[in-house]
């Protein structure tokens, strides 16, 4: 029961730094879009 629920925070815990990295991401996106429209 242990390793399941330290498994499933590592799995949380991963999945909320892909997301933290693609928020990143879509920014450098949205600036480099409005950097080429001007």
């Amino acid at each position: 029961l242990l390793n399941e629920s330290s498994h499933i925070a590592q799995r949380r815990k991963d999945a909320q730094e892909m997301l933290d990295a693609l928020h990143k991401a879509n920014q450098i996106i949205c600036e480099v879009r409005e950097t080429h429209l001007w």
